[in-house]
């Protein structure tokens, strides 16, 4: 925890002897700080037990981390520090729920499942906007017109039924259903909720600004009686997508009657500069407070306008740029932030190809996570078992071979045990281009089959014709890093069990290595800061993002994405973008930079 003067108004949100309270939080003003000392400060100074008091947050980062520097400062009995969910959890647990969280896996595949019946073309993205859908739709009480719906009414209630049905036959939750049913259980149960209430007397909430309406709901009804002290930031309010909204932090009175609001004003994180412009950009807005920011840096930089002629220029100098500058010990310090996962791909590619150590979206990447490993991989996994049809789907078309969707449909009704290449020449569907592409590929396999070493990654890469796929990609030079750690393996490892079993064991590993770049979506990076930040993709249709109608709630992103900064902040503007001539993103005139 950062040792500073406290300001009149963090010294007024500590000690403050009013019931409701919401802290007002602009970025960088120390709110962790703020909710950690008012913990100590009610058992030094109101003779509060530390049972009694109850600290929820989103994440479980944040909340170890809140814990963490409890114990590190004070040294006393820790207050219980929790996410929301787990909070949830316990409650129900502890009054004889049995509780089992559907895995996201399983939730894409639901859906997946009924949208291959209606569209030719699933992304993750769509699977998501309707998982969010269906979030939505729950916790507003199945309220329609709360729904923002990209696909037909008619698709969408179809997959909601589908997933209904199925978290009901297996005895299934989600993570809606643990504050709807917490809700309903404190209703329905008096003397539970009345346990709690004596139980946790003072509930701190930070993140105020993500919470949904049943967790408000929720909320209101623990803390009834009790004191209630919430931290947000309604400029920060990112994710209207999962029922949050800046209203519960501007219509707080409303919510939690007489509650006082306090201000804090003051960012102790970003660059003088920075702030000026980041407070011209958010005062576009309509739906906030109107609250001025100061800026308590020392440090005036400003921020810096990259241009390139497109995307993939725009990766390679940004890389280039973290490779010079870093000694390999501090690369933490850096973090490459985008609007929506896809864009953070090429930097991810380069990363690899430069073997830099980086976190993905909260996931530990290296070598062997990358598309080569992965594509090679699969063949040989292919070799192995020749029957599993989800394999030779993966693989059909890298290189493209052209084999149609009706026929890999078909393959899916066919008895395999066979083998699929076998199965795929006995369809009556199958043009002669298909045959050649399948026959040169069942050619390549037998080769690598009855080869050991380096040969092996040889023939998958000319006999299979791979080298043509990576032309596609962005040409064979881009990828020579990971084709050459590639070829190491193969030769140390000499036979294909082996070379499987190695990329087996270090791919995916889900962690995060502290000593990474992070390139992150700005959704996933909120509340953290970084010495140096590049933003991806400072264009049109980007910022503000063309899929997402509220205008204000795009201008906060941008505004979360650029408080990111402890020192510098490059701003990147790629000259085009799918080979189509970009247009600045119009969140630069209104930053006031040329």
């Amino acid at each position: 925890m950062k040792e500073y003067k406290l300001d009149k108004n963090q010294e007024k949100a500590i000690e403050i002897n009013v019931k409701d309270v919401l802290v007002s939080a602009s970025p960088g003003s120390g709110k962790t700080a703020i909710i950690i000392r008012r913990c100590n400060y009610l058992l030094k100074n109101n003779n509060v037990s530390y049972r009694n008091i109850l600290v929820l947050t989103y994440t479980k980062n944040a909340a170890n981390h809140m814990k963490n520097e409890y114990i590190k400062n004070f040294k006393e009995n820790c207050p219980h520090f929790s996410t929301i969910h787990s909070f949830l959890y316990e409650i129900l647990r502890n009054n004889n729920k049995k509780i089992n969280i559907i895995d996201e896996n399983t939730k894409n595949e639901l859906i997946k499942q009924v949208l291959n019946k209606y569209v030719d073309y699933i992304s993750i993205n769509k699977i998501n906007n309707i998982k969010n859908m269906i979030s939505q739709y729950k916790i507003s009480n199945f309220n329609k017109s709360k729904l923002n719906i990209g696909i037909s009414e008619e698709i969408f209630y179809i997959c909601y039924e589908k997933y209904s049905k199925y978290l009901s036959d297996n005895k299934l939750m989600d993570f809606d259903d643990l504050s709807l049913f917490s809700y309903k259980l404190f209703n329905e149960n008096p003397q539970i909720l009345k346990e709690y209430r004596n139980r946790y007397k003072y509930i701190l909430v930070d993140e105020f600004q993500d919470c949904d309406e049943m967790e408000i709901k929720f909320l209101k009804l623990i803390a009834e009686g009790n004191s209630f002290f919430a931290v947000g930031d309604e400029d920060q309010s990112i994710y209207s997508f999962k029922g949050a909204s800046p209203k519960y932090i501007i219509n707080f009175n409303e919510y939690f009657k007489n509650g006082r609001v306090i201000y804090l004003n003051n960012n102790y994180r970003c660059p003088e500069k920075i702030v000026e412009r980041s407070c011209d950009l958010i005062e576009f807005n309509k739906e906030r407070t109107g609250r001025k920011i100061y800026s308590k840096s020392f440090n005036n930089k400003d921020m810096n306008i990259m241009h390139f002629e497109n995307e993939k220029k725009q990766a390679e100098k940004i890389v280039d740029d973290i490779d010079k500058a870093n000694n390999k010990n501090n690369l933490s310090d850096f973090a490459v932030l985008f609007r929506t996962r896809e864009e953070g791909d090429l930097i991810k590619c380069e990363m690899l190809n430069k073997n830099i150590s980086f976190n993905f979206c909260g996931i530990q990447q290296n070598i062997y996570n990358h598309f080569i490993f992965q594509d090679l991989y699969l063949y040989l996994k292919f070799l192995q078992q020749p029957y599993n049809l989800d394999i030779f789907n993966s693989i059909a078309n890298k290189p493209n071979r052209f084999i149609s969707k009706l026929n890999l449909t078909k393959l899916k009704r066919k008895n395999n045990s066979y083998g699929v290449i076998s199965s795929f020449y006995a369809l009556d569907t199958v043009s002669l281009s298909e045959f050649k592409g399948i026959k040169l590929m069942e050619r390549a396999l037998n080769k690598i089959k009855k080869s050991q070493g380096e040969k092996i990654l040889d023939i998958f890469l000319k006999k299979l014709k791979y080298i043509s796929y990576l032309e596609t990609q962005g040409g064979i030079e881009k990828y020579k890093n990971a084709i050459e750690a590639l070829k190491n393996i193969c030769i140390e490892e000499k036979n294909i069990s082996n070379i499987i079993k190695r990329i087996e064991i270090n791919k995916g590993e889900n962690i995060i290595n502290k000593n990474s770049v992070t390139l992150s979506t700005i959704h996933s990076v909120k509340g953290e800061e970084f010495k140096r930040v590049y933003i991806l993709n400072c264009i049109e249709n980007t910022f503000p993002y063309y899929k997402n109608k509220n205008e204000e709630e795009e201008r906060r992103i941008f505004y979360v994405a650029i408080t990111r900064t402890l020192d510098e902040l490059y701003l990147c503007v790629p000259e085009y973008m799918e080979n189509l001539k970009t247009k600045p993103s119009k969140y630069l005139k209104e930053i006031k930079v040329e």
